[in-house]
Parts: C-alpha cells; sequence; structure tokens
C-alpha cells in the first residue's frame, strides 16, 4: 500500500511520461446510439489514438478520485480536469451529470444499486429527451457520430439549418386522389424544447417559423411507413389551402405536371361591423368571407361546408378578444362587445381600429363615428412679476377649463385619455398637459384658480416656474416679462454678479467663497432666504462674516443673530474678530442674569451669537427685536420642527434667513422641510401637505416626478460645494481650531489646580524652579488633563467635559457628511473616554496606541483604508 501511495503522489506532482504525452490533449469523442425509440451515448477517449470507454462508471469514479487510470499501452493519465482539452470540459461535465443521475436513480434500491457498480459494465448509457437536446447543443457547429443498432456508423454535421425535403404529389388516374410522399428519409429526433431534424447527411436545429409550419407534417408523416400520403378528391381544396400553402416555403415540391392552381381556395376576406347600440355600448361582428359564401368567425366548422381557412379564423378571433367580450348574440345581433368600459374603448380606437383595416374590410355605424381620440390642446402661458408677487396666466383656445380638474386628475394617475362629456377622448400626453399639471402640483393651485383669468404666488416660486418651463414641449408658448426675466438671471449667474469683495477680505477668500458670498448677496438682494450647504472645512462662516462685513462699509443695516451649538458659540466670536475688523460682536453667554444684561445691549451691537439651548431659555426677551439677518449654524439642529430649538429660531424677527449645514440634506426630507419652514415658511407647504404630496412618495414609492419636482423647488436656495470640486483651490491641509468653553464644574477643577501651581511657582529662586522643573511640568499636564476630562485625574468626577462634548459632536457632524475622522491624542486615558462614548452611540472604530503589538499596526491601518470603519483613534506617541 505504501509503494502504491507513492507512485501515486509522485503521479500527483510530477507527470511521467504517458502523462507528459497527453497532458491537456486528452479529447472526448461522443457517439449516439439509436436503437429503435431507444437513444443511447457511448465514448471513446484518447489523443492520438481513441479507446472505448468500456465502463462509464469507471470513468466516472477514476475523475470523482482524481485517479490515475490505464485504457491501454499508450494512454495511462491522471484523471484530472487539467488532462483534457478544452473543447472536450463540456462533454467531460456532461458524462458526469448523466452519471450522477444514473446512479441516483438506482440507489433506491440497494440491490441493484450493488449490480450497477459492480456487476454490470456500463458501456453506453441512456438519454432522456432533455439530455439528448444537451448533447446536440454541445456538438453544434461539430459533428456527431451516429450508430444505428449494430449496423454501421455514420458522422454527420450538427448545425442550425432548416432543410428543404424534397417532396412528390403524383395523381391516381383511377381514382384521381393524390399520393404524397417524401424522397428523402428523416428522423425528428425526440428532443425536450426546439425541433432537431436529422436527415440522410446532417442534423438540424430548425428555425421557429420553420418549426410552426413544418412540425405537424414531419410528426405524422414517419406514421405511414414509408408509405404515400393519401389524399382524396373531397379533400384536394382543403389539403391545398391549408397543408401545401404552410409548408410550401420549406419543401421542393414536384408536382408531376399538376396544375395545382384549380385547387387553391378563394382568398380569406374579413368584414368587421361595428355599432354603438345604446350609450356605454360597442358591438362589433365579425365574418370571414371565401366568395360568395361567408361564415361569422364564431361559427364552428361543419363537415358540409366548403373550403375555410380555420387557422386564420382563429388568429381573428384571438385577437377580437383583445378589445371585445364574447357576448350572447341575441342581445345586440352581435358576437363581441364593450360594454361600460372607457379603457377598452380607447384601446380599440387608439390601435384596435388600425389593425382591423389592415385585417380586413370595416363598417362603421354613425353613432360609432361619434367615437374619435382628440390630440390635447395647445396652451400659452405668461409669467410677470408685480410688486412682491409672480403673476401667472394660463389661456388655451380648445382646453376644456370646465373640466380641467378631472384632466389633470387623469394624468396624474398615468392613464392615457380622458372621457370628455361629448363623448370623446382626450389624449393625455407629455405635453401641455404635463406642464399644467405640474404647476398645479408644485404651486398647489386649486380648480377655481385655474379657471380665473391671472393666478397670484410667491415670488420665490419664480426658480421653479423657470424650471417646468424650460423643459416644455413645441404645445406650450411662454411669456416672461423683463423683471421675471432679470430675477432669474440673477439667480442663475452668481458668479458673475457685480458685488464687489470687502478689501480687507479680498486676499483671504479663495474663488469659491467668493461665489459663495455673491450667492448670499444675491439671495438677500432678492428677498429670499437659502441654505449654505458647502462641505466641512471649506468656510461657510467666512462666507457669510465677508457678506455682513460688506454690508456694514456700505453704510447699511447689517445686525445679525447668529444661532449654533454651543462648542461653536466661542468659534464664531473668534472668526469674526479675526477676519473683520468692521464687525462688533456680542456672545450672548454665561448665566441668566448675564445673558440678560447683554441683551439689554444688543442694538449697540452688529452681530450677537447665541446657541440653540440659550435662545430656547431666552426667547421672550427677543420679542421686540428686529434684525436683517438670522444665521443658524449646523442647521440639523432644528431637523425637527417640534423641538423647541426649531421653535424659537423662527419666533425670531428677521427680515432674511440663513441656514448653514455641512452635512447632506438631500435624503432626510422632514429634516429639509423643518429647515425651509424657517427659511421661507410655507414655501414647501405645511408639513402634512409635504409628506403626502413630496416626501411619501419619494422615500416609498421612489416617485421621479415628486423628486423632479422638489428638486426644481429648492434648487435656487441651496449652494452646495463638495471638497473634490473644489479640491484645487485647497492648500494640502485646512487648520481650524474650534473652541470650547469648560463646562462650571471644569472651570472650577481648572482655577484651583491654577491657583496651586502659581502658589508653588510663587517667590520660588531660580535654583528652586530649576530642581522642581518636573513639578511644574507635572502641574502643567494636569491642568491641560483637566482641559481635556477632569475624569482623568479625579474617579469620582460627574461634572462633564466641554472637550469631549465637542469632540463628540466634530465626529457625529463629520460622519453625517459622509467623513471619516483620524483622532490623535497624547493621553491615551482620553482615548478610554472617548472610546466609552463611541461604544454607547454604537459609532464603529479602530484604535492604536502603545499596547499595540507592531505586527499589527500596519494590518490595523491597511484595513481602516480599505473599509468604512468611520473612526480611527491613535496615540501620538
Amino acid at each position: 500500500l505504501s509503494d502504491q501511495v507513492s507512485s501515486e503522489l509522485i503521479r500527483s506532482y510530477g507527470a511521467g511520461p504517458a502523462d507528459l504525452q497527453t497532458g491537456g490533449y486528452i479529447e472526448l469523442v461522443p457517439c449516439l446510439v439509436i436503437e429503435g425509440k431507444r437513444y443511447l451515448l457511448e465514448f471513446k477517449i484518447g489523443s492520438s489514438k481513441k479507446y472505448i470507454i468500456k465502463n462509464l462508471l469507471d470513468f466516472y469514479q477514476a475523475m470523482q478520485n482524481h485517479a490515475h487510470f490505464e485504457y491501454g499501452q499508450s494512454l495511462s493519465f491522471q484523471h484530472e480536469r487539467g488532462a483534457f482539452t478544452s473543447r472536450s470540459l463540456p462533454l467531460l461535465d456532461f458524462i458526469m451529470s448523466l452519471c450522477d443521475t444514473y446512479l441516483t436513480f438506482f440507489s433506491f434500491d440497494q440491490t441493484r444499486y450493488l449490480n450497477v457498480r459492480i456487476l454490470r459494465p456500463l458501456r453506453a448509457i441512456p438519454l432522456s429527451s432533455a439530455d439528448l437536446e444537451k448533447l446536440l447543443t454541445l456538438m453544434l457547429g461539430s459533428s456527431l457520430q451516429i450508430r444505428f443498432g449494430n449496423l454501421d456508423k455514420k458522422v454527420l454535421p450538427v448545425e442550425e439549418a432548416d432543410p428543404v425535403l424534397p417532396v412528390t404529389l403524383t395523381r391516381e388516374s383511377s381514382d384521381k386522389s393524390w399520393l404524397i410522399n417524401s424522397l428523402q428519409a428523416f428522423t425528428v429526433l425526440p428532443a425536450r424544447e426546439r425541433l432537431w431534424l436529422m436527415t440522410e447527411n446532417r442534423i438540424c436545429l430548425v428555425s421557429p417559423e420553420y418549426e410552426k409550419d413544418m412540425r405537424h407534417f414531419l410528426d405524422r408523416l414517419p406514421r405511414l411507413g414509408g408509405q404515400p400520403l393519401h389524399v382524396t378528391q373531397d379533400m384536394q381544396t382543403h389539403f391545398t389551402g391549408n397543408v401545401l400553402k404552410k409548408i410550401s416555403p420549406h419543401v421542393a415540391l414536384d408536382t408531376n405536371g399538376l396544375d395545382l392552381a384549380p385547387f387553391m381556395p378563394p382568398e380569406t376576406v374579413f368584414r368587421f361591423y361595428l355599432d354603438l347600440p345604446e350609450p356605454g355600448v360597442v358591438t362589433c361582428q365579425a365574418y370571414a368571407a371565401y366568395g360568395d359564401e361567408s361564415y361569422a368567425v364564431t361559427e364552428e366548422a361543419d363537415a358540409g361546408q366548403g373550403y375555410r381557412d380555420l387557422a386564420a379564423e382563429q388568429a381573428v378571433l384571438l385577437r377580437l378578444q383583445t378589445w371585445f367580450d364574447r357576448v350572447p348574440k341575441a342581445l345586440w345581433q352581435a358576437d363581441f362587445a364593450i360594454t361600460d368600459n372607457d379603457q377598452k374603448v380607447y384601446q380599440l380606437l387608439e390601435s384596435g381600429m388600425d389593425w382591423l383595416h389592415m385585417t380586413g374590410q370595416v363598417y362603421v355605424s354613425d353613432e360609432m363615428k361619434q367615437l374619435k381620440i382628440i390630440s390635447p390642446p395647445k396652451a400659452q402661458i405668461g409669467v410677470s412679476v408685480r410688486s412682491d408677487l409672480l403673476d401667472l396666466t394660463i389661456r388655451s383656445d380648445a382646453l376644456p377649463f370646465g373640466e380641467l380638474s378631472g384632466i389633470l386628475d387623469s394624468y396624474r394617475r398615468r392613464r392615457k385619455f380622458y372621457r370628455l362629456k361629448s363623448g370623446e377622448f382626450l389624449r393625455l400626453e407629455d405635453n401641455a398637459l404635463s406642464v399644467l399639471s405640474e404647476l398645479a402640483d408644485g404651486l398647489r393651485l386649486s380648480d377655481r384658480q385655474l379657471r380665473g383669468e391671472s393666478i397670484q404666488v410667491p415670488l420665490y416660486r419664480a426658480g421653479y416656474i423657470d424650471s417646468v418651463l424650460e423643459q416644455r414641449g413645441e404645445d406650450v408658448q411662454s411669456a416672461r416679462d423683463r423683471l421675471f426675466k432679470s430675477l432669474i438671471r440673477k439667480l442663475k449667474s452668481v458668479r458673475d454678479s457685480d458685488y464687489e469683495v470687502p478689501a480687507q477680505m479680498n486676499g483671504i477668500l479663495r474663488d469659491y467663497q467668493k461665489t459663495g458670498y455673491r450667492w448670499l448677496m444675491t439671495i438677500t438682494e432678492l428677498g429670499f432666504g437659502g441654505i449654505l450647504a458647502d462641505d466641512m472645512g471649506l468656510g461657510k462662516t467666512l462666507q457669510v462674516i465677508t457678506m455682513l462685513t460688506a454690508y456694514k462699509e456700505a453704510g447699511q443695516e447689517a445686525r445679525a443673530l447668529v444661532v449654533c451649538p454651543s462648542s461653536l458659540v466661542y468659534n464664531w466670536e473668534s472668526e469674526i474678530r479675526h477676519f473683520s475688523s468692521s464687525l462688533d460682536v456680542l456672545l450672548v453667554t454665561g448665566s441668566a442674569p448675564e445673558r440678560a444684561e447683554k441683551l439689554q445691549t444688543w442694538s449697540d451691537h452688529d452681530v450677537i451669537v447665541t446657541s440653540y439651548d440659550m435662545l430656547k431659555r431666552d426667547i421672550d426677551q427677543y420679542e421686540g427685536m428686529d434684525f436683517r439677518f438670522q444665521v443658524i449654524d449646523e442647521a440639523q439642529y432644528i431637523k425637527n420642527s417640534r423641538t423647541q430649538a426649531a421653535s424659537s429660531v423662527k419666533r425670531v424677527h428677521a427680515r432674511t434667513r440663513f441656514a448653514l449645514t455641512g452635512t447632506p440634506i438631500e435624503n432626510r426630507l422632514s429634516e429639509l422641510w423643518s429647515i425651509f419652514d424657517y427659511l421661507m415658511p410655507d414655501f414647501l407647504y405645511n408639513y402634512t401637505a409635504f409628506r403626502e404630496e413630496l416626501e411619501q412618495p419619494i422615500v416609498e414609492l421612489h416617485d421621479e416626478i415628486a423628486s423632479a419636482r422638489l428638486r426644481q423647488m429648492i434648487r435656487p436656495f441651496i449652494l452646495r460645494r463638495m471638497k473634490k470640486d473644489v479640491l484645487k483651490e485647497l492648500p494640502a491641509k485646512v487648520e481650524r481650531p474650534v473652541y470650547a468653553k469648560l463646562t462650571d464644574e471644569q472651570q472650577k477643577l481648572y482655577d484651583a489646580n491654577l491657583m496651586q501651581l502659581l502658589q508653588m511657582l510663587d517667590g520660588q529662586s531660580e535654583a528652586a524652579y530649576k530642581k522642581g522643573k518636573l513639578e511644574v511640568l507635572s502641574a502643567l499636564t494636569r491642568l491641560r488633563q483637566v482641559c481635556c476630562d477632569p475624569a482623568l485625574i479625579y474617579e469620582n468626577y460627574r461634572g462633564g467635559s466641554a472637550k469631549l462634548d465637542t469632540c463628540l459632536q466634530l465626529i457625529d457632524n463629520a460622519m453625517a457628511g459622509g467623513h471619516r475622522v483620524l483622532l490623535f491624542s497624547q493621553f491615551t486615558t482620553m482615548l478610554d473616554l472617548i472610546e466609552k462614548q463611541l461604544k454607547k452611540a454604537h459609532i464603529d472604530y479602530y484604535r492604536l496606541d502603545g499596547s499595540t503589538r507592531s505586527d499589527e499596526r500596519l494590518q490595523m491601518v491597511n484595513s481602516f483604508n480599505q473599509s468604512s470603519i468611520p473612526v480611527f483613534l491613535i496615540s501620538l506617541k
């Protein structure tokens, strides 16, 4: 046994002489054996010399076990797939599948199974009709050996072709009957799906058209056992019209001089009679005429009748039932009718009538002629600016405005037509009606408004109306006045506007930031509000500061209220003081009395900055204050319109409102509605209407029309640039400090530690200072730890950490914007605290610090780069 295993291993890992000769060149050659109605398959195997596979089950077993097997002196090889030619691999898989099926069948009887496996060699395996078709399909384009019983073999090409069979027709002199015979032997192979025909010199996969026309002829002729088909004199006209007419394109018919013209049946002429016997009912009666004879297509054929093309009549009968229902003829003297079904009547008028006219002769009653389809009328739409409103006019000479509500409702339901009161069908297509429907839905116009001479809508609908009219077809003419065109031009050409950047900002702003500043100025001038939704780090704060500075330097009112998260209050103050020497800023922070005292001087300052939380508490004190601008930062704070934060910012009186956010808002439509409700109330309707008409269709039904409408409405009022869009303008790294005011408890501990350090330093000599440098460094480190989180050094501390809260908020904002975060800290204990908060928020992360083994570090970095994990915590060391 050991020697045998050694030999097998040598053959497996290194080819012997026989293997070198045949490896990758082994071919399988199938042979189809036909024994009466049985079809079997056997195979030869080899390279230059082929051997019969005497037992296919042994071959199957050898392939299963990757065994070495010897067929003869010149063929011995390891049974691996790689040993076979690429052309033989499909045949190899076919053999394995056949043997699998064969063994499974016999495995239910253990005795028979053992006999099959051990006692009875399987040289030829039986084929089902599906197996035969698979074999033939595998052999398409090549040749197949055929053996009929024990007779000599044939090699026939297998191809896709429609063989033309020679057929003779002779006439008996005695009774004038016909004898039909095929001069070429053929066999219809019992395949499952397609028709395969074996002639004397090839095997053909015939076309579907050939199969349709020839199938019955090919199936029945062999049943005569070589005898001719006998057609009596009284059957000859029927045989010519029904059989010869079908097979003649596919056979070479020799009539032996007989003229078949007298036997050709008369041409079939179909006649259709349409009527409108009563309101809501359309009837049809159909006849097939053959010369002077005429039959209803519903009438069954009778042996005593003349020739009828029953196949053509059946085809017409089935097609009529596409538009009509079968009804008792006694009802309206017709076999077919449409009753109270406008959809079917419209289909009949739209496509059925054309088919009827192409198929036969159509006779229509006068009442039926009243039914017709009319094309939708053209329309003229005018829009002009009147004070702070848009004046919209809709004109159409042919449009029935009295039925416009029903027409548009049918159009919205994606129906093809509307049945007018006159009985006519109005075709509903993407033309004037699509524009009217979009305007009616987007502007929420009532029936009374649509029927009126003019419609007034808010000025902020200008961009939406212009977008709809831009997509109009030839059936809609539009007229826009000069003021409307000017308004649209300003909205579309922000980059080319004339707003000068303040001198002190000119060398600071990048080109995309100048565009953002001009967009803010344009929106303000037009009296709208907007969302500056630039990606994180692109300088939204700076763009707003530039706009406020421009107003202040131009001597115009620029007083603004900025509302932001508490973690960004000091950031706003820092950036205003850093970038603008013109603006005076007031921070409304501290205790309630301190904030109230500061608000007493609100009118002495250009920019008031407060947090969402402080505004909620102080909102009553803002009554009576009038701001030129209100800006909310991190606008997702008001994504829930029912919160006090959302309610408070909406109560502040400001002429122009802006929202800043670095996170995408397109997929959170309720958040989008809440922000626009703050910017321009009613712009996106009330929330119930918004949810029913836009949010639910978009989110739940993926309605493209509703999505396009929302995009058209909001596009002019949102400016969003991604970092990838302005990458060429950005430096390699943008540093932005974020300031956080310590919590009260945190501040107390910081002050106490600072006092202790000052006392330690107070009165020390230079020598004593040098000696105690490590103690000073330790005290400074403690101060830094208190700033991070006092819990780093005070075990029972529960007073919160402003820096930790701000850090988590930045992570949340970055993730919402689709960004990933590398978070570095000198203190691994701080990473421990952040890690706990990330786990609590179910945020995935990696962590790399001194305890991470060196062999794991690169692996961890590579994993982070290849995954979507949003946060990587890293120790600076």
